[in-house]
This record gives structure tokens, C-alpha cells and sequence, in this order.
């Protein structure tokens, strides 16, 4: 690939953010926040667009989809152990039970973590901080929410996106 080329690309991903970003609010929550918080992200530099995974180009409603993929993953061993329909039925609501059954199928080939099991409400924001704490600090806004600090192992969180965005 030439250095045109690469440039072009880089500008193309670019692009794509900025118009990922900028629904309905989302650029004026986002600077509210900031001054209400009184944080300021950096923004992102040429060298971020280059570590830009595929998923964050995807539609919101998919990325959704994936976060609450790999918050499923994150307790795969739990739901595939668990014996509490109430729970599971109601995961099984939110995501759909085939959704359910791939991640409990998966159980033995996801890496464990040590993350406690969340309920349905909660599982956009376990995925969704996975997936933030995979991006440089400067693309996470691109996410359009503000997400929860998470410790999970690089290796583990990476393998149970890569996982979760195999589906």
C-alpha cells in the first residue's frame, strides 16, 4: 500500500467516526459532560485511526449487539453452570435465546475471567466497557456513551471480542 493509499484509508476511517459520532446529541452531550466533569479527552490523532478495530465503524444498534455478545462471553462459564431460570430468562429476553445458547455453547473455549455475572440491565454496560477498554482513550467517545472502568485481562477481553464479533 502506498503512503496515498494509507492516507485515504486513514481519512475514510476518520470519516467514518465523525459521522458515527455525530448523531442525534451525541457531540453536544459529549461536551456538556465535559464541562459538567471538568475532563477533557484528548482527541484523536492520525496514529489512533490506524488502531481503529472494525466494529467501531458498525451501526450503533450492532454495536450493541456485540457488546452484549461479549458481556456474555465474559460469564459464559456462569450461564453454562447456572440452574436460576429467572436469570437466564431474562438475559434470554434481551439478547434471544439463540444469542444465549451460542455463548453458553461456547463456555469451554472462551478464556474464564473473573467477572462477577450481571443481570439484563446491565449487560450493555459490562460489553460496552470491554469494548472501551480495548480502544486508545482518545476513540473511546466514539462509542457515544460513557462506560464503566473494568479489569479484565487484555488477552481475555481481546479473545472474547474477537469471539463475540465472529457472530
Amino acid at each position: 500500500m502506498t503512503a496515498a493509499e494509507t492516507r485515504q484509508q486513514l481519512a475514510t476511517l476518520g470519516r467514518d467516526l465523525a459521522a458515527a459520532a455525530n448523531h442525534a446529541g451525541g457531540r453536544r452531550a459529549a461536551a456538556l459532560h465535559r464541562c459538567l466533569t471538568g475532563t477533557e479527552t484528548p482527541p484523536p490523532q492520525w496514529s489512533d485511526l490506524a488502531l481503529v478495530p472494525d466494529w467501531l465503524r458498525l451501526p450503533a444498534t450492532a454495536r450493541r449487539a456485540l457488546a452484549d455478545r461479549v458481556a456474555l462471553l465474559s460469564m459464559a462459564r456462569t450461564l453454562a453452570a447456572s440452574i436460576d431460570g429467572a436469570w437466564l430468562g431474562a438475559l434470554a429476553e434481551k439478547v434471544g435465546e439463540a444469542t444465549l445458547e451460542w455463548a453458553i455453547e461456547l463456555a469451554e473455549t472462551v478464556p474464564p475471567t473473573d467477572l462477577p455475572p450481571v443481570g439484563a440491565d446491565q449487560l450493555d454496560a459490562r460489553g460496552t466497557a470491554l469494548l472501551a477498554d480495548a480502544l486508545p482513550q482518545s476513540l473511546r467517545a466514539y462509542l457515544g456513551v460513557e462506560v464503566m472502568a473494568i479489569a479484565c485481562p487484555a488477552d481475555v477481553r481481546d479473545a472474547l471480542i474477537a469471539r463475540a464479533a465472529e457472530q
